[in-house]
């Protein structure tokens, strides 16, 4: 059929090992050659294989974690830098940049909190839903937190003026 001799007799002669090198077929014989093309060919079919279940088992692993990003401004749209990003009381951490930008990433998919806090800023506590098929966007804007501060007196005083303020005894003799 495929130019092959189908003989039993002869067709299991050439399959039988033989001693001699493999790497060319011996003159009239094709069982070495023809085993070593099979052996080739199954090692190839075990990596493809093996290379196609690493590739259909990869997006399973990315479906795990997210990533959430924002920019966080104040109330007058400028961007603010230094500003605490905390996910759930703290598991996972970040600050923003001088543009405000800030990037979580290997979020667990699911509803989390991110808190916003920053020196002289309210914090604001967000509620997100992180999904690992596109990034989470949180933009923020932060109030001032002013506070009204009492009166406060500050007295500063050199060394030889404390020492002078300083009580000591004094002893009068009379001469």
């Amino acid at each position: 059929m495929f130019g092959i001799n189908l003989n039993k007799d002869r067709f299991a002669k050439q399959l039988e090992p033989h001693s001699g090198n493999c790497a060319t077929p011996p003159s009239g014989k094709l069982g070495c050659f023809l085993k070593r093309d099979f052996q080739k060919t199954m090692q190839f079919i075990k990596n493809l294989l093996l290379a196609l279940l690493c590739v259909i088992t990869l997006p399973c692993y990315a479906q795990r974690a997210g990533s959430i990003r924002g920019v966080i401004k104040d109330h007058a749209g400028n961007a603010l830098a230094a500003i605490t990003v905390k996910l759930d009381g703290g598991s996972k951490m970040t600050t923003s940049d001088n543009q405000g930008n800030y990037w979580l990433a290997n979020i667990s998919v699911g509803h989390h909190t991110l808190l916003f806090s920053g020196v002289g800023f309210k914090t604001v506590e967000k509620k997100i839903e992180a999904n690992a098929a596109h990034e989470s966007v949180v933009n923020v804007k932060l109030d001032d937190n002013t506070m009204d501060l009492q009166m406060v007196t500050v007295t500063g005083r050199t060394q030889v003026q404390d020492i002078n303020r300083q009580a000591f005894n004094v002893t009068a003799v009379d001469a």
